[in-house]
């Protein structure tokens, strides 16, 4: 449903081959110092499509986003099979505490087009970005494609709750979240990172 709402897709397209794999930022094998991030794609029908999450967000975060996207785009060229089938790869990124002016809306979207007679190319290249600070401020909550950002972005459980009351899929959402961030395991992966973390960016300081 939030795929449907905010690339206004059929849900038919959606769901066919719907496959999600995700990488935690918990996961051992993971821990460079140069990658604190969560991992979230998405396949389906002739999609590929990356989930991203900025608590902060400048224009250095900005050429970060579209490293990852092309990064993402760029690894369809490994396989020697897929050359002649290129999948159409879309970025969505949820971004809270802006520090770039041109950002003035509360949704912006990048994709490839020509400057003379802005030909817009075939939607393979796709990179939304939803400005959260903006989006808290829409009194408009029937709208689902803004609903389903606002619950995203929420800070509190109380804040999911009230957003969420009188959705059905988003307070079964919110059930599911509950019961994961209250799960001890995860509690204990939370915070022996949390710990790793501060020792890697104590040794960068200290370097």
């Amino acid at each position: 449903h939030f795929l449907k709402s905010t690339l206004h897709l059929d849900e038919d397209i959606i769901k066919k081959d719907l496959k999600v794999f995700y990488q935690s930022v918990f996961d051992k094998e993971r821990k460079d110092t140069n990658l604190f991030r969560g991992n979230i794609i998405i396949t389906f029908n002739d999609y590929i499509i990356n989930l991203e999450n900025y608590s902060y967000f400048d224009k250095n975060c900005l050429r970060r986003s579209m490293t990852y996207f092309m990064d993402l785009f760029s690894t369809m060229f490994e396989n020697e099979e897929e050359k002649d089938n290129l999948k159409k790869v879309i970025q969505i990124n949820v971004v809270k505490n802006v520090e770039d002016e041109e950002f003035d809306k509360y949704s912006e979207e990048y994709i490839i087009s020509d400057r003379n007679n802005n030909r817009i190319m075939p939607e393979h290249f796709r990179v939304k970005y939803y400005i959260a600070d903006k989006i808290e401020k829409e009194e408009n909550n029937n709208d689902d494609e803004l609903r389903w950002i606002k619950f995203i972005s929420a800070e509190s459980k109380e804040e999911r709750i009230e957003i969420a009351k009188g959705d059905e899929l988003l307070m079964e959402m919110n059930n599911w979240l509950e019961e994961f961030t209250n799960n001890e395991y995860n509690i204990k992966r939370y915070g022996e990172w949390s710990e790793w973390l501060a020792e890697e960016k104590g040794k960068k300081i200290a370097i």
